[in-house]
């Protein structure tokens, strides 16, 4: 099914590349099949997405929210910090009481104790 619908959606892209639709679809699609955002399998898919939909934040909050949501858990399951906290900053605004960011501040701020020390 998932398979499916990112093929429509990859044609919608190819035929009207500058519609933010097809991409954002094509990254959840994505993102379904990488539910803990650890492959980065729809990151493509939401940067081009991003490219086309900052430039009307307000109109593409709830998209844009799912978006950086997902490239920042993707980035912090990477451990790459710096990428991780572009996405939490760009977040932040539209969504302050966003749950996965508080969970990460959580982890951040009391990680976890690893047993058998190095």
């Amino acid at each position: 099914m998932l398979g499916k619908a990112s093929g429509a959606f990859a044609q919608l892209t190819t035929s009207y590349p500058d519609l933010t639709t097809g991409h954002f679809w094509q990254g959840m699609a994505a993102a379904a099949r990488d539910v803990e955002a650890k492959t980065g399998v729809a990151q493509p898919y939401f940067d081009k997405y991003l490219a086309l939909a900052e430039t009307d934040p307000a109109k593409n909050k709830a998209g844009l929210i799912k978006a950086y949501t997902y490239l920042m858990v993707y980035y912090y399951n990477k451990e790459d910090k710096a990428n991780m906290q572009k996405y939490m900053d760009k977040l932040v605004p539209l969504d302050p009481t966003s749950e996965p960011v508080k969970q990460i501040k959580d982890i951040m701020a009391n990680p976890p104790q690893r047993s058998g020390g190095r």
